[in-house]
């Protein structure tokens, strides 16, 4: 019975996944045709590979620098949105941050009785602005705004397009 759950969900996350690769993947075709757009080569890190990087990082001395989300923002807590779905209405996204960086992701497809709960360590990019969570079938990349999270493609890059808005998950608590 519980199989049966899991395989009912995971198909349609993956069906999900193909979609905004496929969709992630002409909106990088496109900024290559003009050749001052650089393709950006995704994060392949482990988790700790990244802490560990992240952590022996050196600042420029005197160069002026953004303050990072992390540095900056009250970032922990609780988000909610509703992200597109492939074969449905969409799906109901809650998202915990944890001070001491854990990720919790909840997933509850519309109109279905089934929800997919998973909790996972991340780090933050070097910029301090996105955290990368060590997921490996669900979106790893998110952008940390004053009061959401914007879900990033599977690349790290800003999904575009139609749809875009619907990637914005909005701070509960």
């Amino acid at each position: 019975m519980i199989n049966k759950k899991i395989s009912g969900f995971i198909l349609p996350v993956l069906i999900s996944a193909a979609v905004i690769t496929a969709c992630a993947s002409a909106a990088a075709r496109a900024e290559r045709e003009d050749p001052s757009q650089a393709p950006r080569v995704p994060d392949t890190r482990t988790v700790k590979e990244a802490a560990k990087a992240g952590a022996s990082a050196e600042k420029t001395p005197g160069k002026s620098e953004t303050p990072a989300s992390r540095d900056s923002l009250d970032w922990q807590g609780l988000y909610r949105g509703r992200t597109p779905s492939a074969g449905g209405s969409g799906i109901d996204v809650e998202i915990s941050l944890y001070e001491d960086n854990f990720i919790t992701i909840r997933y509850k497809y519309v109109g279905r009785n089934d929800s997919f709960t998973a909790m996972a360590p991340f780090v933050w990019d070097d910029s301090g602005n996105v955290i990368i969570s060590d997921f490996r079938d669900l979106p790893r990349y998110y952008k940390v705004c004053e009061d959401y999270l914007l879900q990033l493609d599977i690349e790290g890059n800003v999904i575009t397009g139609n749809l875009a808005d619907m990637y914005i998950l909005k701070k509960v608590k």
